[in-house]
């Protein structure tokens, strides 16, 4: 299993820098060459949920191959369906750029799943929080690119948030049901829910913001930057600050 994910991990990594070039040039061929790395970023996961004999959600690495999964097809749907190369160029890097940290950091396979992830909501609700997660940061690289150019593409980067936002609402609403028959009650004040719902009234108030304040373009584009750092720290580092053990924690 570990030298079939070096090797899916290479050549995904090698068609997705060769679509990015494609897209940057416009060649035809693109939509085949990103086509088959996403594929092959499907199939290593199917594999992979057969191999453990339950979905590979449990641990960071897994998580972080799920969000390389979510981002590279949310950039291909964009990209070829939508026509927007920006996005797709976004998803294939992100994408990428996970792939390769999971290969240096990387992780064991065949781990146990606890009986509280045994669920038929385990599912839904990390993989809507993964496609929120990889929305939200490709409209940190969108507002990352206007802080720096003259073009910002603001437009974009509210779609992005909306839909992660979306992504992030509809996982709350999961996780508390969840919640509500795993440990008997909606809400349980632990601290990763606590981060989760800081991060999520972070982007309604961008929301708001944006309806009432369309001209104030580049405070949008600083606080979607800040707002992804606040969603990276809950995803990665209350695991290594937190001094107590949360209901959320994975390794």
């Amino acid at each position: 299993m570990d030298i079939f994910f070096y090797c899916i991990a290479c050549i995904t990594i090698i068609c997705f820098g060769l679509a990015s070039v494609g897209l940057l040039k416009g060649n035809k061929w693109t939509n085949v060459i990103g086509g088959i790395g996403v594929s092959c970023l499907l199939l290593f996961f199917a594999i992979l949920w057969i191999f453990e004999q339950h979905p590979p959600m449990k641990t960071v690495w897994e998580t972080r191959y799920l969000f390389a999964c979510c981002s590279s097809l949310i950039g291909y749907v964009c990209c070829f369906q939508w026509k927007s190369r920006l996005i797709g160029w976004y998803g294939f890097l992100l994408s990428t750029v996970f792939l390769i940290l999971n290969i240096v950091k990387y992780d064991t396979f065949g781990q146990q799943l606890p009986m509280a992830l045994q669920s038929i909501w385990y599912v839904p609700h990390v993989l809507v929080y993964m496609f929120g997660y990889a929305f939200l940061a490709i409209a940190a690289l969108i507002g990352i690119k206007g802080l720096f150019s003259r073009t910002d593409n603001v437009d974009k980067q509210d779609f992005m948030i909306q839909a992660g936002f979306s992504c992030q609402t509809i996982g709350m609403i999961i996780g508390a049901v969840w919640a509500k028959n795993v440990w008997g009650g909606y809400w349980t004040w632990d601290v990763k829910e606590l981060w989760a719902l800081i991060s999520w009234l972070v982007y309604m108030l961008y929301i708001h913001f944006r309806i009432s304040h369309r001209n104030m373009i580049r405070l949008a584009q600083i606080v979607s930057v800040l707002a992804f750092l606040l969603v990276l720290f809950c995803w990665f580092g209350l695991n290594y600050v937190m001094q107590t053990e949360s209901l959320h924690t994975y390794r």
